[in-house]
C-alpha cells in the first residue's frame, strides 16, 4: 500500500517536535537574560555613583553635630526601578516555562487561568498550590519535581526562590526600594576621622538609614570659624566619612542581609536552575 502524500516522514516529525520543546522555553530564557541585563546596569551605576553615603552634619548655628547615612534620591531611584524590572522578569520566567509544559494539560477557560508557578506561604499547603495549578495533571513525576524545588516561605523552603517571589509581588504596586545596609563599624574608626567624636562611645557601632546615629552637642561657632569652614547659608555643613555603604533589600535570609547584586545574581541562578527543572517535563 502506497503512503499518503499528506504522510510526513519520521524524521521531520522528530526534528519539529525537538525545535518545537527547545523553542516553547524560549521567552522564559529571554526573560532571565532581560533581568541579567538589569543587573549589569546596576553594576555600572554603582561603579560611578554612591546611592548612600555616610557624614557627618554639623549645625553651626544650634552647636551640634551627627552621624548618619544619607541618600542620593536619584541613583536609589534608578536602582529601585532595575531591581524590580530584574525581579519581576525573573519571576516571569518561571510562569513562562511552567505554561510551556501544563498549558497542554488546561481544557477550560478557568483551568488556563489557574497556570501559573505556584508558591504557597506554608509548607503544608504546598502541594494544595501545585494541584491549584495543574500540576498533578501534566504527571505524578512533574508534580513531584515542583514540591522538590520548595517553594515555600516556611523553614526548610527554597528561601531565596520564595524570597524573589515575594519581593515581586509588592513591586507590582510599587518600586521596590533598596535600603542603606545597616552594617557594623567601630567609633575608633570614626574617631580618627572627627577627632571630637564622644570619648565615652567606644565598640561597635550600627548604622541605620532611618536618621541619625550619634548626636552630641559642641560650641556655636563664631563668625570666624563660620567662614573658615565654609558652612553654608543655613548653618548646616555636611562633611563625608569613609565609611562605605552597601544597599540591600529589606528583609533577610537565614545568611543575612540581602544586599541588591548578590541577591539579584542568586536570583538568577534560582530562575535559571527552575526553568531546568521544568525543561524535562517538555
Amino acid at each position: 500500500m502506497k503512503s499518503s502524500s499528506l504522510e510526513i516522514p519520521r524524521i521531520c516529525l522528530q526534528r519539529f517536535f525537538t525545535v518545537s520543546s527547545n523553542d516553547i522555553f524560549k521567552s522564559a530564557r529571554l526573560k532571565i537574560d532581560r533581568a541579567s541585563e538589569h543587573i549589569s546596569d546596576i553594576n555600572e551605576i554603582l561603579k560611578e555613583k554612591r546611592p548612600f553615603r555616610y557624614i557627618v552634619e554639623t549645625d553651626a548655628k544650634v552647636g551640634r553635630r551627627a552621624t548618619m547615612a544619607v541618600k542620593d534620591a536619584s541613583v536609589v531611584d534608578a536602582l529601585s526601578v532595575r531591581s524590580g524590572d530584574a525581579i519581576h522578569n525573573l519571576r516571569s520566567a518561571l510562569d513562562h516555562a511552567y505554561g510551556a509544559v501544563v498549558s497542554r494539560v488546561a481544557t477550560t477557560d478557568r483551568e488556563r487561568r489557574a497556570i501559573q508557578f505556584p508558591f504557597s506561604e506554608k509548607a503544608s499547603r504546598l502541594e494544595e498550590s501545585c494541584r491549584n495549578r495543574l500540576a498533578h495533571k501534566v504527571s505524578p513525576e512533574f508534580l513531584a519535581a515542583i514540591l522538590d524545588l520548595k517553594p515555600h516561605g516556611e523553614p526548610g523552603g527554597n528561601e531565596m526562590l520564595y524570597f524573589m517571589h515575594a519581593l515581586d509581588v509588592p513591586d507590582k504596586h510599587a518600586h521596590l526600594v533598596p535600603t542603606a545596609y545597616h552594617v557594623k563599624f567601630s567609633a575608633e574608626r570614626l574617631r580618627e576621622q572627627i577627632p571630637d567624636f564622644p570619648a565615652e562611645i567606644s565598640g561597635d557601632l550600627t548604622m541605620s538609614d532611618n536618621g541619625r546615629d550619634v548626636v552630641w552637642a559642641v560650641k556655636p561657632f563664631t563668625l570666624h570659624e563660620w567662614l573658615i569652614s565654609g558652612v553654608p547659608r543655613n548653618g548646616i555643613l555636611k562633611q563625608e566619612v569613609n565609611i562605605p555603604v552597601d544597599v540591600c533589600f529589606q528583609g533577610r535570609t537565614q545568611s543575612g542581609a540581602m544586599l541588591t547584586v548578590p541577591t539579584l545574581n542568586r536570583f538568577v541562578d534560582v530562575a535559571n536552575n527552575v526553568v531546568r527543572v521544568i525543561s524535562r517535563f517538555a
